[in-house]
């Protein structure tokens, strides 16, 4: 929470903002409550120019029928790197 306290500064958000550094620390708190560090299972890749990124393979089964086949439909998304 430090270093988000200390890159929000001292910026002062409008009183009905959902951006206020409250929201902002409950939001970061909650994510990591629910997808912990310690139990994830991604592996950064090093990007050219020393960044590093992080790219998953899934299928996920949506909460509907193909129309005509009746079979599931999945949304899908290959990473590239042979996952």
């Amino acid at each position: 929470m430090g270093t988000l306290i200390k890159q929000y500064g001292d910026f002062e958000c409008p009183e009905d903002s959902a951006k206020s550094l409250e929201r902002m620390m409950g939001a970061l708190d909650y994510y990591f409550a629910n997808f912990p560090l310690d139990q994830d299972k991604a592996i950064p890749v090093s990007l050219p120019g020393g960044g590093q990124g992080v790219e998953f393979s899934f299928a996920e089964p949506l909460p509907f029928l193909h129309p005509e086949t009746g079979d599931p439909l999945l949304l899908r998304r290959k990473d590239g790197h042979g996952g």
